[in-house]
């Protein structure tokens, strides 16, 4: 079980997997609940079915709770990597900008440099490499050793002889941009425990279970309310694991920011070779 969520094999299914499993766990666990509703509907007393209805109730309220917290974590988290994005395209369009106060040959060097690093860091938004793999390992030590060599390019020439003031505040500028990365990576790192997963799970497919006796319990099949607790259940669970899954999915952080920059530096290059 530990290295169940260790690994978070969870977060490395499709979302339109996991809600289709949701789905039809829930809607057979309805109709198994149903079947011994049926069963149970003339040894059940008046007050017994008051007493379900209330189960059903408190069971259905947990699970709403469960779902309205989670969802929230997940779309605060999004909402945190968009704006990571847009920080980080502020802090290496400004770096771009100062560039251009460096003496050559620095200035060309520190610009193929920041356009390198604005291209990997665009592009590791869409990286679909798992957590933790080779892969996502070397696309993170690229961009720190690219940091490291426009930080040194940017401190020879503050210890140079013709330093100007305009360069000083490149170094903060590159703090910046390292910060927002690591970040970046945390973001990446960090989601929500498969365990709230799990539970999420369980209720559901219990909700489902006592909607279904319920329904046995007064003689219904119950199938329409089965059907509709369903749908909305496995839809906001679709919702909260695709939000949580930055790496693939439909809620992929928005780019546009870095790949406006990229063009716009690859223009620049263009113009003033």
């Amino acid at each position: 079980m530990n290295e169940f969520f260790a690994t978070s094999w969870l977060h490395a299914q499709s979302s339109w997997l996991v809600a289709l499993v949701l789905a039809g766990g829930m809607f057979l666990s309805s109709r198994v609940g149903n079947a011994v509703g049926m069963r149970q509907e003339k040894r059940i007393s008046d007050g017994g079915r008051g007493h379900f209805g209330g189960v059903q109730a408190a069971l259905l309220g947990l699970l709403a709770l469960l779902l309205g917290f989670t969802l929230t974590m997940a779309d605060r988290r999004f909402e945190a990597r968009t704006e990571l994005i847009l920080q980080d395209s502020v802090d290496l369009g400004a770096l771009n900008l100062r560039a251009g106060f460096l003496p050559e040959p620095r200035s060309v060097e520190f610009r193929q440099l920041l356009r390198e690093y604005v291209e990997q860091q665009a592009n590791a938004i869409q990286v679909t490499h798992a957590r933790g793999s080779a892969e996502f390992r070397l696309e993170r030590e690229r961009a720190e050793n690219l940091h490291r060599r426009m930080t040194a390019i940017v401190r020879a020439e503050l210890q140079s002889v013709n330093s100007t003031l305009v360069v000083e505040p490149m170094i903060g500028r590159l703090g910046d941009a390292l910060a927002v990365h690591r970040r970046w990576i945390t973001a990446i790192e960090t989601e929500i425990p498969p365990a709230i997963f799990v539970l999420l799970f369980g209720a559901a497919l219990a909700a489902a279970a006592i909607v279904g006796f319920s329904g046995g319990l007064t003689g219904h099949r119950a199938i329409v309310q089965s059907i509709l607790l369903t749908a909305f259940v496995t839809a906001i669970f679709f919702v909260i694991h695709d939000l949580d899954t930055p790496s693939h999915g439909l809620s992929v952080a928005e780019r546009g920011p870095l790949i406006h920059l990229v063009e716009l530096m690859k223009r620049e290059a263009a113009e003033h070779p």
